[in-house]
């Protein structure tokens, strides 16, 4: 309704420091892109979405292949690993409150609660290539996949921390770098099995 708009135009200050022009606006996010810190994020946040797009795709034929498991099966050892999944994010978002609560540290409460989580969820997940029996190997990924969303409150908390202003800015850009992975995953890991029958 264009009394409507005339309403909320009135209402705007043309000074308003607030305010910024565009190209402002521009040098901001592009500053942003660049820090080193926000490529941190965007890595693991890449590294993540892609392993559970993995789970969310093409764990089922993964198991069907490699281990013989029937259909049905195969559709619910994924349920294990993406209840895994959903645990994760919610015991990591309690513990990084947790230890912000306690220490004051973002450091500690975002960066090695983070590193930490993946850093036991490749350990993991590389363990469970080595194990013979499908059911081990599927709790273990299920702990892999529990670790892997239990860094992400860390992250999106960390976008908070350092996105100031532009908190949306930081945490789709961040965001956004995963579900490139999360779309590209399927097509790759499909290309890689057409290349080498692996």
């Amino acid at each position: 309704d264009s009394s409507e708009l005339a309403l909320i135009r009135s209402g705007r200050d043309a000074e308003d420091p607030n305010l910024k022009s565009n190209a402002s606006e521009l040098r901001e996010l592009l500053t942003i892109s660049r820090n080193p810190t926000m490529w941190w994020l965007c890595g693991q946040q890449i590294c993540r979405s892609a392993g559970y797009m993995f789970f969310a795709s093409w764990f089922p034929t993964f198991f069907q292949v490699t281990r013989g498991v029937f259909v049905e099966k195969s559709g619910y050892l994924q349920g294990v690993v993406l209840a895994g999944a959903l645990l994760g994010c919610i015991f990591g978002g309690l513990l990084t409150d947790w230890i912000w609560n306690r220490t004051r540290s973002l450091r500690v409460s975002r960066c090695g609660v983070g590193a930490v989580s993946l850093g036991t969820c490749s350990i993991v997940i590389l363990g469970a290539w080595f194990v013979e029996s499908t059911e081990i190997a599927v709790l273990l990924l299920a702990f892999g996949a529990f670790c892997a969303a239990f860094a992400g409150p860390c992250a999106f908390a960390a976008t908070i921390d350092i996105g100031g202003a532009r908190v949306p800015q930081v945490s789709g850009l961040m965001n956004m770098s995963g579900n490139f992975a999360a779309a590209a995953c399927p097509v790759i890991v499909g290309r890689l099995f057409h290349l080498t029958e692996n």
